[in-house]
């Protein structure tokens, strides 16, 4: 089963998320629902999540703040932004830090499921091709398929 932490200092948002959808029967364990950024980091580092939801606005410590701190750490995890703001800003931070996606609330189960469902794709598809999941090991191997490529490229010309 699948870990995921959901995180927003919205106390009916997080309600919400954990009660109204069945994440049991899409393989989804919620392993910690947080109200604040720290709790959201500190819960990040100790249950080591596959999949973290969070608000980009909640206090003590910015969504954007906990997924720079965790790209820091070199933690593999796929993050979702839910936010209340359509700030152009925030998404180009969210691209910035390799955000799966980016919904605006209020959204609908529908469209989170779908977030979360591409969001997992994205992290098998990655996991199949590089055999793990830390940046490091993900651009090394992203850089060696460009050093072939360039290689092969050459050869033709």
């Amino acid at each position: 089963m699948l870990k995921m932490i959901i995180a927003d200092d919205e106390p009916e948002v997080r309600y919400g998320m954990t009660k109204h959808i069945d994440w049991k029967s899409h393989g989804i364990e919620i392993v910690a629902s947080c109200a604040n950024g720290s709790e959201t980091y500190n819960s990040i580092t100790l249950f080591r999540p596959d999949l973290v939801l969070l608000d980009i606005n909640m206090p003590e410590m910015s969504g954007i703040e906990v997924i720079e701190k965790i790209r820091k750490d070199d933690i593999p995890v796929s993050f979702i932004i839910l936010s209340g703001y359509d700030d152009f800003s925030y998404a180009q931070q969210a691209i910035r830090l390799n955000v799966d996606e980016y919904l605006l609330k209020p959204c609908s189960i529908s469209e989170i499921l779908m977030a979360v469902r591409k969001s997992l794709e994205k992290r098998d598809v990655i996991k199949n091709i590089t055999g793990d999941l830390t940046k490091s090991n993900f651009f090394t191997y992203y850089y060696e398929k460009m050093r072939t490529f360039d290689k092969t490229l050459s050869s033709l010309c």
